[in-house]
């Protein structure tokens, strides 16, 4: 998993993790990241929008509770909030 800062031009738009093939952008409303079609065509294809990779800081037990370890896990945090 790689994360980003989406900006179009320079105002900041989305958090964005790539998993696989997959794009989640970070939604302030529900605390929680959800599959985007539209960042994922954009991320793969059209490249209009600007991708800075950043890191995930912290320690161990923080970024377990954060971010699932895997794509599988991250798919059904996201259909739990459906």
């Amino acid at each position: 998993m790689k994360l980003y800062v989406v900006k179009e031009d320079e105002r900041p738009v989305w958090v964005a993790a790539v998993v696989g093939e997959d794009v989640w952008t970070y939604v302030a409303n529900t605390g929680k990241f959800h599959r985007n079609d539209g960042a994922r065509h954009d991320y793969f294809f059209l490249n209009e929008l600007q991708y800075l990779e950043i890191g995930i800081t912290g320690r161990q037990p923080a970024r377990q509770k954060m971010w699932p370890r895997n794509e599988r896990a991250l798919r059904s945090t996201s259909r739990r909030a459906a």
